[in-house]
């Protein structure tokens, strides 16, 4: 997490994106690594990925998960 944060401070979005993509495909039981990944996603307005990622987060914590659910929600009225 701090390394994504570092690559993220110096402008490298993408690599940032990866090491959460990475984070989440060996931990996908990490929570704050999906919310991370949100957010990244959710800086750059790719509301249709946001949408995807949050299903697939959903599929490990639950549709009713609270702070999926929050963006969730946000992402489908900002698409």
């Amino acid at each position: 997490m701090l390394l994504r944060r570092l690559h993220r401070e110096q402008g490298q979005t993408e690599a940032a994106e990866e090491l959460l993509i990475g984070t989440v495909r060996q931990a996908p039981d990490f929570l704050f690594g999906w919310l991370e990944l949100l957010r990244c996603r959710s800086a750059r307005e790719a509301w249709t990925d946001v949408i995807s990622l949050v299903e697939q987060a959903q599929a490990c914590f639950g549709e009713n998960h609270s702070l999926l659910l929050y963006q969730s929600l946000r992402a489908r009225a900002r698409a």
